[in-house]
């Protein structure tokens, strides 16, 4: 769904905007390859590890992977670490591990993290044909969840694609803020002030710069 290069523009636009963002992926597997985009996109002083305190070498969904790696999974560390980010007083831009419901520990998922933090929380969704399904369940679980959601970014937008156009519509019709539509680019992934120049003339743009409180990144 290219969730982190949203939220690299998403950086770079504060960034340029003068407000020295905070980037947070606490959870990762693999690669911390994100944790250094995000922290390249941002500015930022933050080591990898600052960004993505919660690191598995195997490349799989982050419970799995701490399982295979023996790895425990620490509530009280992440609690820590979400302390850390909340109290640091700058705007932090902080992107999940996979969908809402991606297990990071036994019994504790993703929207249990974004409930945790307190963030308003922006869903990032695929543009083309089987976005409906998952966006719609991903809002329901965040409601349920009682996490604020901002809206969602449909990204690889392809005007020419029959579904992704009819998709974009559907959101209108039901009222669902669709706070940018980002068209398919092989550049975004790697060129932040890209990214960043989408977002600004966006309603998500418009957002960012009028809302005070950190968001997160699903």
């Amino acid at each position: 769904m290219g969730k982190t290069a949203v939220a690299c523009g998403i950086a770079r636009c504060l960034e340029k905007r003068g407000a020295g963002p905070l980037v947070f992926k606490p959870f990762a597997s693999g690669s911390r390859a994100d944790a250094s985009r995000l922290k390249e996109a941002a500015r930022s002083s933050q080591t990898p590890e600052e960004i993505t305190p919660f690191f598995y070498r195997e490349p799989l969904a982050p419970y799995a992977a701490s399982k295979l790696g023996g790895e425990k999974f620490s509530l009280s560390a992440l609690r820590r670490s979400i302390a850390a980010a909340r109290s640091s007083g700058r705007f932090v831009v902080a992107e999940g591990a996979g969908g809402v419901a991606v297990p990071l520990g036994k019994d504790y998922f993703v929207r249990d993290l974004m409930k945790e933090m307190g963030f308003p929380a922006l869903v990032v969704a695929h543009a083309g044909l089987g976005t409906l399904n998952h966006t719609l369940l991903t809002l329901e679980s965040l409601r349920r969840k009682n996490v604020e959601v901002l809206g969602i970014v449909l990204n690889f937008f392809d005007p020419g694609d029959l579904a992704a156009r009819t998709n974009l519509l559907y959101f209108r019709e039901k009222n669902i803020p669709v706070l940018a539509v980002l068209r398919r680019d092989p550049r975004l992934p790697r060129d932040h002030d890209l990214a960043s120049a989408l977002i600004s003339r966006s309603p998500l743009g418009r957002r960012l710069g009028s809302v005070a409180s950190p968001q997160i990144i699903r």
